[in-house]
């Protein structure tokens, strides 16, 4: 009972130990978005392993996380490992965190992503690509292919499941804005207008009805408004006399054939 309580503690805690050597990983491309994050291998072997195609190495790597064995690659003293080659008992390590991720959307191989790992050593430089392809039935991954190029480049083949791009749906439309309850200056002045004269006109009526008044007679000042056209038809031919500049008396605009009207 003691020994499984320390192995799920050590357990534990080397979980906790693998995601804190974790690094950024999602990435939203042309294709769409990725999340890679369920493509980490983690357990007590946390990393994949492969033979490269060319030189007969064995490489173990990790996907946006160090790996955590074997005890060869982990003597180096490289600060994240993620990438690390063998040949026989010789180890080195061929990339660390964090990974620069770039999109493979329209490569002839299909979608996907690009994760490229460096390493700078004393004696040596190199760097790892690992083309990530979508592969809907390989979960969480697998390497199909590695090929090297010399001490300083290998390319990797790695399809995953979670190397397929989820499609990112574009912003709902906002809502058409509505129609403005908000009434311009213009309208409000001429509802003052209207509702001032309408309220003139029926008090006005009111009370000469009750003096007696009828018909025509009950329109307030009705005077003025039977007056009402001869004044705008003076004011019109005053307007032309001066727009025109002809003498009072002149009977230019009577020739126009406008007549007063009554």
């Amino acid at each position: 009972m003691k020994a499984s309580f320390l192995f799920l503690a050590f357990v534990l805690v080397f979980e906790a130990y693998v995601l804190a050597q974790t690094s950024s990983c999602t990435f939203t491309g042309a294709g769409g978005f990725y999340n890679l994050t369920n493509a980490i291998k983690t357990g007590t072997e946390s990393f994949y392993v492969a033979t490269s195609q060319t030189g007969g190495y064995v490489y173990v790597l990790n996907i946006c996380a160090s790996i955590n064995g074997p005890p060869g690659c982990l003597t180096l003293g490289a600060t994240n490992p993620t990438v690390c080659r063998s040949q026989g008992k010789t180890y080195t390590i061929e990339g660390v965190l964090p990974p620069i991720i770039s999109d493979l959307s329209g490569d002839e191989r299909g979608n996907g992503v690009q994760m490229t790992y460096v390493y700078n050593a004393t004696n040596y430089n190199s760097t790892v690509v690992i083309n990530m392809l979508c592969n809907a039935s390989s979960d969480p991954g697998a390497i199909t292919s590695i090929d090297v190029f010399g001490h300083s480049l290998t390319t990797v083949i790695f399809q995953s499941i979670y190397a397929c791009p989820i499609p990112i749906s574009p912003p709902p439309s906002p809502p058409p804005s509505p129609p403005s309850s908000h009434m311009e200056g213009g309208w409000i002045f001429i509802l003052i207008v209207i509702s001032v004269v309408a309220a003139y006109l029926i008090v006005g009526a009111v009370y000469n009805v009750a003096k007696g008044k009828r018909s025509l007679d009950i329109i307030p000042n009705v005077e003025i408004w039977m007056e009402l056209p001869s004044l705008v038809y003076d004011g019109v031919l005053f307007s032309f006399r001066v727009i025109t500049c002809q003498k009072e008396g002149s009977n230019s605009f009577e020739d126009l054939s406008i007549e007063p009207t009554s």
